[in-house]
C-alpha cells in the first residue's frame, strides 16, 4: 500500500471587484483544504468479477477498494469530497448534496492530491463529507435484497482536525441506485462532523487531510 503524498492549501484568490472588496474577501476567508486519498493496490473492478453464486461458500471479509475518483459504470471508488456546512439534521446525508452549497469540493477534473476548490470559513463549523460509489457485487445484500450500508466504510485521518488514524466516518442512506442487479452501483455519502459540533478552523489556518480509505465487505 502507498500513501499519496500530502501539501497544504492555499486559499483561492478573488480574481475581479475592486481592492477593498478583495480585501474583505481575503480577510473573511480561509484556507481550503487539501484532500489527500490513499490510494491501495486492489483495482476497483475485481469485485465485479466475483458474481454472487461465485462467492457462496466463500466468508466476506473487509478489503480495501482502489481510491479511483470519479468512478466509471460498475466500479468502486470515491465520487467527491465536500468540505460542507455543519449538518445538525444528519439526515441530510442520506440524499444527494450540491456542491453549490458545499464550501469546497473537488473541481471540474479531480485528482486524489489536490487542493480542494472553493473558499473554507474560518470560526465556522463544517462537517467532512465522502461521497462513494459501490457496486452490486460489494454492497448488495441478496439475502435481504437491499442496499447494505454494514458491507461498506469509510476511514479517515486528520491529525490537523483532532481526528485519529483511520477513524471510522458515519454514513448515511443509499441514493442514486441504478438498479438490484449485478453491474448496477449505488452512492453513499460518509461523514464526520465532530461528534455533532462540527469542525471549524482559524484564519489562515493550513489543515491536511492525511489519508481517506473506502472498504468493502465482501
Amino acid at each position: 500500500m502507498r500513501k499519496a503524498s500530502t501539501t497544504n492549501l492555499n486559499s483561492k484568490r478573488a480574481s475581479v471587484g475592486n481592492m477593498n472588496e478583495k480585501r474583505k474577501r481575503i480577510l473573511s476567508w480561509s484556507t481550503v483544504f487539501l484532500i489527500a486519498i490513499l490510494v491501495v493496490s486492489t483495482p476497483s473492478w475485481l469485485p465485479s468479477l466475483l458474481s454472487p453464486l461465485a462467492k457462496e461458500g466463500i466468508e466476506r471479509s473487509w478489503h480495501a477498494m482502489a481510491a479511483n475518483y470519479n468512478p466509471g459504470s460498475g466500479q468502486c471508488g470515491i465520487v467527491n469530497v465536500l468540505i460542507y456546512p455543519h449538518q445538525s439534521d444528519t439526515s441530510t446525508y442520506n440524499s444527494a448534496l450540491s456542491e453549490s452549497n458545499a464550501y469546497a469540493h473537488f473541481d471540474d477534473t479531480p485528482s486524489l492530491n489536490e487542493p480542494l476548490e472553493g473558499n473554507v470559513p474560518y470560526n465556522t463549523a463544517f462537517d467532512i463529507v465522502v461521497v462513494a460509489q459501490f457496486n452490486y457485487t460489494v454492497a448488495y445484500n441478496t439475502s435481504s435484497n437491499s442496499w447494505d450500508k454494514d458491507y461498506v466504510k469509510c476511514l479517515i485521518t486528520c491529525a490537523d482536525l483532532g481526528i485519529s488514524a483511520d477513524t471510522e466516518m458515519l454514513e448515511g442512506d443509499f441514493y442514486n441506485i441504478t438498479g438490484n442487479s449485478p453491474g448496477d452501483t449505488a452512492w453513499i455519502n460518509f461523514y464526520i462532523n465532530n461528534a455533532g459540533s462540527g469542525y471549524q478552523i482559524a484564519h489562515g489556518e493550513n489543515v491536511n487531510i492525511t489519508e481517506v480509505n473506502i472498504y468493502g465487505y465482501y
